[in-house]
């Protein structure tokens, strides 16, 4: 049986007025337009990621099957922050991981260490406005003392971690959303199968097998990177190089001479002693990781005029430092230039 549309018997049309053709046109194509508006697809930044039943599954730290109920995330690093240079610490790693989206492991097919996502964002940034476009994906893993379980900040239920990347060109997340981006150019369609690195753990291309590293052998976090946290926030960004402030100092130099992001000026004042020789007084961080100490010089050509500083007053966590340059004989010692220096303890 069809079914068919009656045709109704021929009624008279009522009259409109006049249009020319060209109106007629135009009202159609504004209509054609309106409706355009309301029915394209929006453009996103969108992944899927993809691991067991049929794709390579995670291994924990001692070569067993990773079980369900552990986070699998997918996300970036803050800028500036270079996550190959602290692969053993995961306190760090944790404080600059910026995250699109997360699953846990699960089992399917008789696979506890599958897992699977979707997650889209309509503007490319997360919850805390991180934008994600142009940057690399990386997938963190976190085996945790207890399942479901969210890992500490500090990593201190973490009990193996592991974490992955790829040099496929799929593994970046999509350009900024615009018209030449929309939906399928917009998908990053990920799956264990293609991870080709390992900044923390181990992955064995060939296999296809990956592996968890223990957390025993981290190191705790930084007392510069307790202080941005506190700061600043976990998911801040801010890094040692970050401006962050009107003073104009960097997030390093404002930590290690015990500075706050509202100071408006420079952490030193100039001082003269009975001689009439010229120096300066500042207040530092107390921090076995860092040295920060003085310079001078009086030509701007070179900072080798020698210093000696005095430590006139300390708190529990900071001491406040006298710096007078060691003159030449005959030398104008009330004119000179300083600098405070600040760089890793074990730096000569």
């Amino acid at each position: 049986m069809s079914l068919t549309t009656p045709i109704p018997s021929a009624t008279p049309i009522p009259q409109r007025p006049h249009r020319d053709a060209r109106a007629s046109w135009c009202l159609s194509l504004s209509a054609f337009a309106f409706l355009l508006s309301f029915t394209l697809p929006c453009s996103a930044t969108s992944i899927t990621l993809q691991g067991g039943f049929g794709y390579p599954t995670a291994q924990d730290s001692s070569g067993l099957p990773l079980p369900a109920g552990h986070k699998v995330s997918v996300g970036t690093f803050a800028d500036g922050f270079v996550p190959e240079d602290h692969s053993g610490d995961l306190p760090a790693l944790l404080l600059h991981w910026r995250e699109f989206a997360f699953t846990t492991t699960a089992t399917i097919d008789g696979d506890p260490s599958s897992f699977w996502l979707k997650h889209s964002s309509s503007d490319g940034t997360n919850a805390e406005g991180f934008s994600f476009p142009g940057k690399k994906i990386h997938i963190l893993l976190t085996r945790t003392g207890a399942a479901y379980a969210e890992p500490a900040a500090d990593g201190s239920n973490v009990v193996d971690y592991a974490l992955f990347s790829s040099t496929a060109a799929a593994w970046t997340f999509r350009s900024p959303p615009s018209e030449s981006n929309l939906p399928p150019n917009d998908l990053s369609s990920l799956n264990t199968s293609q991870i080709t690195s390992a900044v923390a753990g181990t992955v064995d291309v060939a296999s296809g097998l990956f592996q968890l590293v223990s957390y025993a052998s981290s190191p705790s976090l930084s007392a510069f990177d307790q202080w941005l946290a506190a700061t600043f926030g976990e998911n801040s960004g801010h890094n040692a190089d970050s401006v962050v402030g009107p003073s104009g100092l960097t997030a390093l130099a404002t930590y290690a001479l015990a500075s706050t992001p509202q100071a408006t000026g420079l952490p030193y004042t100039t001082i003269t002693d009975s001689a009439g020789r010229i120096g300066i007084e500042y207040t530092r961080t107390i921090d076995p990781a860092l040295s920060t100490h003085a310079q001078a010089c009086t030509t701007l050509s070179s900072w080798t005029l020698p210093v000696t500083e005095n430590i006139v007053s300390s708190t529990a966590t900071t001491e406040t430092v006298q710096a007078f340059p060691n003159f030449p004989e005959g030398t104008d010692q009330s004119k000179a230039f300083f600098r405070i220096r600040v760089e890793p303890a074990t730096q000569n």
